[in-house]
């Protein structure tokens, strides 16, 4: 049984590195996926290859609103998104 077909999935920083391939994956097993990312660090090139299979939200999650309208009808949320000190 796939437990991820169907469900509505949102994932956080989801043009970075590892929300891009979280997002791959789960798009495979049938999810319905959100990606959100303020594109700060996260690359849209990274989602270039499925980006007509998900909805892309480009929000800064440090707003409230845009946090509630990221997680709203998700079933699940990977929150993959930080800020990250000393990286260039």
């Amino acid at each position: 049984m796939n437990s991820w077909q169907g469900r509505a999935v949102t994932i956080t920083g989801g043009c970075g590195f590892i929300g891009s391939n979280l997002a791959r994956e789960l798009l495979a097993r049938g999810a319905v996926v959100r990606l959100v990312d303020n594109l700060e660090r996260g690359q849209l090139s990274f989602i270039e290859d499925f980006r007509n299979q998900v909805e892309f939200v480009q929000a800064d999650l440090r707003e409230a609103q845009a946090a509630r309208e990221a997680v709203r009808g998700a079933d699940t949320v990977f929150h993959l998104a930080a800020q990250v000190g000393g990286i260039k």
